[in-house]
């Protein structure tokens, strides 16, 4: 049978049309005393019921299969059994040219079956018979192997990676090195950088995309486009920690440093020596994040006016300090005023300093933790502390901790509190109600005789 020859379809064909001029006048007869018979059968029943009606539908079909494999042998008998279907040539005795036969039975010359996969068309057509249409697993395979890989495929993976940049990873070599493709891949992620050809990290438009979704991946760029201040910029702009990756000439460029600072305080700790001691670029960082101090040098970070000014806004940067201020009562007054468990950075003279440790505890109750063990035993401050925060009780001295007084002012602030009284307070009526009126569940911790009592259990 010649390459190009196509067998028809069943669908929308009769029975005459599959099989042809009736040649055999008894097979025709027969077909025309079928159709007598259908018709007769409807005209005396009329319309049929739904179930006859497939019925019938289901007779024409068997009939549909019988007439067409009737026709394939007929086929069959036309050509010699020994020839190829496709080329018509000797399928027998010739070691030149392999036979193949697919599961459908159908035999051909290999080389014929992979000349015809390999034609342009439909890869899904190839995966079948050329003469039945059935599908076989040796062309499926053939047609698989000359299908190209999903990574070499350019429209794949400008289509995958314009979905997920990553997927850059998996491309190929050549498409790695493609400018559209990796510009798709970067704009969808700015970190498909990383997986983008050494050319194409060299290219700007490329590395500023990038770096405008995601500033980080400015460590992926060429050492020259690291050092291209507008591409910097860019990357600073959108998280300031890409100053790391910056040359280190742009790490002493005040302007890219200050814009740095200015979205994130601790990228002062990649800017050069010189504006680690630039008391408006420090300024500007402490400003973003108190932290950002540490990065400072010794010299501001030793300078009372700038920790007064940074203990302010951020009491914590009172640990970034130089150990000299941290022992100067005025800034750390400055810094617990703002928040008491700052005491927890100042030296331990002031942390037993009257006065340091009563405006700490006043501002938060907690600050107690810090006190030294003598003004932790200070009744009076011990009071003001669990009156800010019950749960200071807990950092009171033992003696204090089983102070009636003071657990009643404790729990009166917060129930919770009574769960740091010793056991014999939580055995206190009076204790364990006026913790019971801040939280009834509080009663967990009230001793058993009291879990029990009837009245405290209302």
């Amino acid at each position: 049978m010649p390459a190009s020859l196509h067998l028809p379809s069943l669908a929308g064909l009769s029975l005459v049309d599959i099989a042809g001029p009736p040649s055999d006048r008894s097979a025709a007869k027969n077909r025309a005393e079928q159709r007598r018979t259908v018709y007769a059968t409807r005209a005396h029943t009329g319309r049929p019921d739904r179930a006859s009606h497939e019925a019938g539908l289901k007779a024409q079909e068997d009939e549909n299969r019988r007439i067409w494999a009737e026709y394939l042998r007929s086929t069959a008998d036309a050509h010699a059994p020994d020839a190829c279907p496709i080329c018509q040539g000797d399928l027998l005795h010739n070691p030149t040219y392999p036979e193949q036969t697919l599961v459908c039975g159908h035999a051909f010359h290999e080389h014929c079956l992979v000349q015809w996969v390999d034609t342009p068309g439909d890869p899904e057509v190839k995966r079948l018979c050329p003469m039945c249409r059935k599908e076989d697993p040796w062309l499926s395979q053939l047609v698989e192997e000359q299908l190209p890989p999903p990574g070499h495929d350019r429209g794949v993976v400008l289509a995958t990676v314009a979905q997920n940049g990553y997927a850059l990873q998996y491309a190929s070599l050549a498409l790695q090195n493609d400018r559209d493709v990796v510009l798709a891949a970067v704009t969808q992620t700015g970190w498909a950088l990383g997986y983008a050809s050494t050319a194409l990290r060299s290219n700007r438009v490329v590395v500023l995309t990038a770096v405008a979704q995601d500033g980080r991946v400015l460590r992926y760029a060429s050492v020259a486009l690291r050092d291209d201040h507008g591409i910097v910029l860019v990357a600073v702009t959108h998280n300031g920690n890409a100053l790391q990756y910056a040359s280190p000439a742009l790490q002493n460029d005040r302007g890219i440093v200050l814009v740095a600072v200015g979205q994130n305080g601790l990228a002062l700790r990649y800017a050069s020596e010189a504006l680690q001691s630039d008391i408006g670029v420090v300024l500007t960082a402490v400003t973003q994040t108190g932290r950002a101090l540490q990065y400072a040098s010794e010299a501001l970070r030793n300078d009372r006016t700038v920790a007064l000014t940074v203990v302010a806004r951020s009491p914590n940067a009172l640990a970034d300090v130089s150990e000299a201020l941290r022992s100067d009562r005025g800034v750390v007054l400055a810094a617990t005023a703002q928040n008491g468990e700052a005491l927890y950075y100042a030296s331990e003279a002031l942390q037993n300093d009257r006065d340091v440790v009563l405006a700490a505890v006043a501002q938060n109750g907690l600050a107690l933790r810090s006190a030294s063990g003598a003004l932790q035993n200070d009744r009076d401050i011990v009071l003001i502390a669990v009156a800010q925060n019950g749960d200071a009780l807990r950092y009171a001295s033992v003696a204090l901790g089983s102070d009636r007084d003071v657990v009643l002012a404790a729990v009166a602030e917060n129930g919770w509190a009574l769960r740091f009284a010793p056991m014999a307070l939580r055995d206190d009526r009076d204790v364990v109600l006026a913790a019971m009126a801040r939280n009834g569940r509080v009663l967990q911790f009230a001793s058993v005789a009291l879990r029990n009592e009837y009245g405290v259990q209302l």
